[in-house]
Formats: C-alpha cells, sequence, structure tokens
C-alpha cells in the first residue's frame, strides 16, 4: 500500500490586457506551481506539505512581484468510521 501520494499543478497563460480610453495596454506571460505531499503515518494520522510558486501579475500599471506561501498541516481522526 503506498503511503505517500505527490501532486504537482502548473498554470500557464499569456495575458492581454489593453485600455483604448486610458490608451494603455501592456502583456506578458505569467505562470504558477503548486505541489502536494501527503503521507499516511498510521490509519488515522496523516501529515500534509503544500507549497504554491507564482510569478508576478501583469496589469495596466505594470507587473507586481511574485508571491510565494507554504503550509505544513496535520490530521488526527479521533472518531471510528462506522456507518450510521
Amino acid at each position: 500500500m503506498l503511503n505517500t501520494h505527490p501532486t504537482l499543478g502548473t498554470e500557464i497563460q499569456y495575458v492581454d490586457i489593453r485600455s483604448s480610453a486610458l490608451g494603455q495596454q501592456n502583456a506578458g506571460w505569467v505562470a504558477s506551481i503548486n505541489t502536494n505531499i501527503t503521507h499516511k503515518l498510521t490509519p488515522v494520522t496523516t501529515f500534509q506539505l503544500n507549497s504554491f510558486v507564482a510569478t508576478g501579475q501583469i496589469s495596466l500599471q505594470g507587473k507586481n512581484s511574485g508571491r510565494y506561501f507554504y503550509q505544513v498541516s496535520g490530521k488526527r481522526e479521533f472518531w471510528d468510521k462506522k456507518p450510521a
């Protein structure tokens, strides 16, 4: 039985923003990657690690800085999984 489940997700977009009223436009590529690793330590205990990284977002005013975060969590089940 496999106790560790890794997942990976990506997103890549080309953004083209135009405002004829303001006479402005901006365009460029943006991307993000997210990962998730779940590990079942015991039948009732689970450990999870998540991360997310993204490039800066495109707007009419320019491009903002990228962002990232990570998360660590654990879960413990206390009740039996019996149907009611």
